[in-house]
């Protein structure tokens, strides 16, 4: 039986597997140092005179084996699904008869020697594990054994041929499975679900606009990213974590031709409908797209210092309800592959909005912020705001670190590596 997925595209898989158990046995190899012998696959009647010694192995016969019909389930259920699923296409399971025969024209002996040698070969293999020559390597297992066939039976199938009778016996090979149709690959897990299904769902649509939330795609690169193979990874986010340059969605009911409002209790209520962004994704009752300026400073024409800003939508004087925002600090001039190097030991990320409270952590590691040249397991940032230089603390262990930044109490996307020697 078959001990692993599964089947053969072809029988002509089988007559190779069973010619190579002869031509690899220990007695064929020593006969042919006598004389040469030949080992085919085809019908009897290609042995012809001038040709030497010859072992004709030829498939005569296939039946349906009855006891392996729906022995298999080439499709396992898929976990997580129920019990009751797609019914599998089951292997055409068959027996093989095979018709060996042997003939020499320079006379019996060498004819009835490669005959003993082949039968030989075949009664110490009864057990035959082949690997099929196509996709990933699978192995095969079959039976062989030798027919009992009485004398007046082979008689009758000589008779059908159109040589002369000659010295023969019949195996039976089983089981073989010819593949059946490769059933359809399980559904990719879901990635998202999106709960609202228009402006419809919204309550108070209707009312004068309502906010459901605001929403951010983060991409980042994976420290295994190479300039040869570039890799990115990306997950949502809700409530939205955007920083300068980057777009989130506002999702809600009612939108359409409400402006968009941000404050915060540092900030004065400002309006900033000026942001939203077409050309990321095209305005719709439920749904609006709005990008950051590229600069830190007052809105509108800027982005906000680093930190958590409320984002309302209304007209005149009303005013939906509130959705949290938060604003983080950019890591700018991320490189691919993503790892920092030092230079002296001192390591520099280049950023937007760095300003007010800021946390530097490695992995769960933090870091002490310091206002002159930084020692081990400290960092300082520059007048500006744009720029960190640290050191990594001393005893940490080697490996590969995450470098995280947090500002005002918001964390900024991943961005850096650093490998610890």
């Amino acid at each position: 039986m078959a001990v692993a997925t599964f089947g053969v595209l072809d029988l002509s898989i089988v007559t190779d597997a069973l010619k190579d158990v002869i031509t690899g046995c220990p007695l064929y190899n020593e006969l042919t140092t006598k004389f040469p012998i030949g080992i085919t696959g085809n019908a009897p009647d290609v042995a012809r005179a001038g040709q030497g010694c010859n072992i004709s192995l030829y498939l005569f016969h296939v039946q349906k084996d009855p006891y392996q019909s729906n022995a298999l389930n080439t499709n396992p259920a898929i976990a997580g699904l129920p019990r009751a699923q797609r019914i599998p296409l089951q292997p055409l399971s068959l027996d093989l008869f095979y018709f060996l025969t042997a003939f020499s024209d320079v006379g019996y002996i060498q004819e009835q020697q490669a005959m003993s040698v082949a039968m030989r070969c075949l009664y110490e293999n009864p057990i035959i594990t082949t690997t099929i020559p196509f996709g990933a390597a699978t192995p095969e297992q079959f039976t062989l054994q030798l027919e009992l066939d009485p004398a007046d039976q082979m008689g009758r199938l000589w008779q059908a041929t159109t040589v002369a009778m000659r010295l023969s016996a019949t195996y039976k090979v089983s089981v073989v499975f010819i593949t059946p149709e490769a059933p359809p690959a399980a559904g990719p897990p879901v990635k998202q679900v999106n709960v609202l299904n228009g402006a419809a769902t919204v309550p108070f649509a209707a009312a004068g606009g309502q906010l459901i939330g605001t929403r951010a795609t983060v991409t980042y690169r994976p420290p295994s990213s190479t300039a040869g193979n570039p890799l990115t990874r990306t997950y949502d986010v809700s409530p939205a974590v955007v920083a300068p340059d980057q777009a989130f969605i506002l999702v809600g009911g009612g939108l359409t031709g409400q402006r968009i409002f941000i404050s915060s209790p540092a900030l004065a209520e400002t309006d900033v409908t000026g942001w939203i962004d077409p050309a990321f994704e095209a305005p719709s009752d439920n749904r609006i797209a709005i990008r950051l300026p590229n600069v830190i400073g007052a809105p509108p024409p800027g982005t906000p210092a680093p930190g958590i800003y409320a984002i309302a939508a209304g007209t005149g004087s009303f005013r939906s309800n509130s959705t949290p925002l938060s604003v983080a600090a950019a890591i700018v001039n991320v490189a691919n592959p993503p790892m920092l190097s030092p230079v002296a030991g001192l390591f520099t990320i280049q950023g937007l909005g760095l300003q007010g409270a800021i946390e530097v952590l490695l992995g769960t590691l933090p870091l002490s912020r310091t206002n002159a040249a930084p020692g081990a397991g400290e960092f300082l940032v520059n007048p500006a705001g744009t720029q960190i230089e640290l050191r990594a603390p001393g005893g940490i262990g080697s490996g590969r670190w995450p470098l995280r930044l947090r500002v005002n109490e918001v964390e900024s996307a991943p961005s850096w590596w650093m490998d610890i020697p």
